[in-house]
């Protein structure tokens, strides 16, 4: 399971999703990871592109949770 975000690392939404994945699994968790934003303020504009979570980011979790190292 990967859980894209692109609220801040800490306390986002991905954190509450994550959790109930954990609290459905009945102990069978399955592998899971989250690309977040940057602990920050999000800037507006072409600025943002500096905390929010990207392509290569994204991709990069993906291939590390399928066992396919980036």
């Amino acid at each position: 399971v990967l859980v894209v975000d692109e609220g801040r690392q800490s306390g986002a939404l991905a954190e509450g999703v994550m959790a109930a994945i954990v609290d459905a699994s009945d102990g069978q968790t399955p592998p899971m990871a989250r690309v977040c934003g940057a602990d920050t303020f999000t800037p507006l504009g072409p600025a943002s592109a500096l905390v929010l979570p990207d392509e290569a980011q994204i991709g990069a979790s993906a291939r590390r949770l399928l066992g396919m190292e980036a």
